[in-house]
């Protein structure tokens, strides 16, 4: 718990000096002109909230095809989910994630298979990348939207092709040509620097492309619902942001504002601070006028959004995460008092 407010308190820092950035680029925060611009539209605050407990869900029912186990329900499968989202908001480029969703899961699996699961996810995610990020950045290019990123905007294609080669390369890799992965990167890994990190990188390969070989083993009907579920999953997830602003009562390039997302939320995982904070913030700024964002709107939007898709989980992870902790506590002392 003392980490996780260390955490918060750290994200807090750094999205406020994000903030800050963008007031500093001409971002103004003209209340008054917020206000009389902006009508909520109740409906859409609805469908917002059914985006995100399907959102929820749909993760939830990915865990529960991987788990494989009667045990991990829906409603369990869901809870390691956002356990999942808490892991990640709390560590630097959500390092966390998968070791809160393996412990939790643990509870109710073979650890070995809450591993997998962790694994699995992980690759299933690779393979969504490695087609969602040409699609996105096609997209952008050819509807002639530049998200006009500060420092990095002009290099943002040489940026994006790299990230696409990575996921790519990554998921191909894996599924295919492990051996030759394995190699490549133990030779990556022997220059000086890197060398401490070496075996760790060669356990993530061998771990992740024992789970995509895994994958291949699965019926057609499951290799499916997995895909599917991997597709909606993120989909939920990005349409979330678009339904915040249909609520606020704006019209934007909806299309433009997921691919936009696609690629600044995979860019995030090289960002080494809890939930990219100061990241986002910065880059949903410089990127609305592109998306149709009213300049009025930019800030309350970042704010609203960071609070509605990251901090809401610092609430919650320690709720689920107290109570597996405390039910935990209690079956070891429950069998300690049994004779």
């Amino acid at each position: 718990m003392k980490n996780a407010i260390q955490a918060l308190l750290v994200t807090l820092g750094f999205s406020a000096l994000g903030i800050f950035g963008l007031l500093g680029l001409g971002k103004e925060f003209n209340l008054a002109e917020f206000s009389r611009t902006v009508q909520i539209h109740p409906l859409w605050a609805v469908v917002f909230v059914a985006s995100v407990v399907a959102w929820w869900l749909v993760a939830g029912w990915r865990i529960q095809l991987l788990s494989n186990n009667k045990n991990v329900t829906l409603s369990r499968a869901t809870r390691a989910f956002l356990l999942y989202l808490f892991g990640g908001a709390t560590t630097p480029s959500a390092s966390g994630a998968n070791v809160a969703m393996a412990w939790y899961l643990s509870r109710y699996t073979d650890s070995r298979r809450a591993t997998a699961v962790a694994v699995f996810s992980l690759a299933l995610d690779l393979v969504f990348y490695a087609y969602a990020l040409p699609i996105s950045f096609a997209y952008l290019h050819f509807s002639g939207i530049n998200l006009n990123i500060p420092v990095i905007g002009s290099f943002l294609g040489v940026v994006v092709a790299i990230g696409m080669v990575v996921a790519i390369g990554l998921a191909y890799g894996l599924a295919f040509q492990a051996h030759q992965l394995e190699k490549l990167v133990f030779q990556i890994f022997k220059i000086s620097f890197l060398k401490r990190f070496q075996r760790g990188a060669l356990r993530f390969i061998g771990e992740t492309a024992d789970a995509m070989r895994s994958m291949r083993d699965f019926s057609i009907a499951t290799q499916i619902q997995l895909h599917l579920s991997t597709f909606l999953n993120f989909t939920f997830h990005f349409v979330a942001a678009n339904l915040v602003l249909a609520t606020l009562g704006y019209n934007v390039e909806n299309l433009g504002l997921i691919a936009a997302q696609v690629l600044l939320v995979y860019f995030s995982f090289f960002i080494p601070l809890p939930g990219g904070a100061g990241y986002f913030e910065i880059v949903l700024g410089t990127s609305s006028a592109s998306l149709g964002i009213p300049k009025e709107a930019v800030v309350p939007f970042v704010l609203i959004w960071r609070v509605l898709s990251y901090y809401l989980y610092f609430l919650i992870g320690p709720l689920i995460g107290g109570s597996a902790v405390l039910a935990q506590a209690q079956q070891a002392k429950q069998s300690e008092a049994k004779p």
